[in-house]
């Protein structure tokens, strides 16, 4: 009898507010958005959160991780995630080597589980280069040997005069990145090259940080005794732009 009011109320509800029954069961907004996390490979053990499961469904934007190790007595140990089976293809991209690996769901994901021998090197070197116009840097260094996964930060400094256009790695003509700083994860002995072009010209001759000590005058002639805010001058009888 509960049941059947409970029925009838619901009728009521939806005719008053134009909604039928079927939209009301159906509105996504009453459902959460579901996504898939799967661990796969084999030569040891890979599970997706505290317990044993290798694949599990949770809501949108949850934090999961995900942990590995190797058979005891394998010879074998923990090298990286990736989102390719390297162990089938060879072509597995590297996607971190933190173990365990936590991220944020935000889609259908498979990470495969990469094992090699306990003696494999797995180090690097990564090399920051620039085309003329600026200057460049991995981890602070123009080169850096590091792990393969390991986290790398690539900053890009362009001169006066210059802009940074983006990233290239290798031999590829295609950005990587159009980030100054860009962050990723070593994938092999990579080339990072930060690319400069020269911007256009606008009449400033040079770029300071200050101009004491030198004559200064504003763009309407007046002379400057002390430069109170950034700018373009005139400074020794050329137009410059004091930073």
């Amino acid at each position: 009898m509960k049941k059947i009011k409970t029925y009838v109320l619901m009728a009521l509800f939806c005719l008053v507010s134009g909604l039928s029954a079927q939209n009301l069961v159906n509105d996504n907004t009453l459902q959460e958005e579901m996504v898939t996390i799967e661990v796969k490979g084999s030569g040891g053990y890979a599970y997706v959160g505290d317990g044993t499961d290798r694949k599990v469904k949770v809501a949108k934007g949850t934090v999961v991780y995900v942990r590995a190790e190797a058979l005891e007595g394998s010879g074998k140990k923990f090298a990286y995630w990736t989102t390719k089976n390297t162990m089938a293809s060879g072509k597995g991209i590297i996607e971190t080597n933190k173990n365990p690996y936590e991220f944020v769901a935000t889609e259908n994901i498979a990470l495969y589980v990469n094992f090699v021998a306990e003696d494999t090197d797995l180090n690097v070197v990564v090399e920051a280069a620039t085309t003329p116009g600026g200057t460049a840097s991995v981890n602070g260094f123009e080169s850096l040997k590091v792990a393969l996964g390991a986290e790398i930060i690539l900053y890009a400094r362009p001169d006066a005069g210059y802009k940074f256009l983006g990233w290239q790695m290798d031999a590829e003509q295609e950005f990587v990145s159009t980030e100054a700083r860009y962050i990723t994860v070593a994938r092999g002995a990579n080339k990072f090259t930060a690319v400069f072009e020269k911007e256009e010209a606008t009449g400033v001759s040079a770029v300071v940080a200050k101009a004491k000590d030198k004559k200064v005058y504003d763009l309407a002639g007046r002379r400057v005794q002390k430069v109170k805010a950034p700018g373009i001058y005139v400074v020794n009888g050329k137009k410059t732009l004091v930073r």
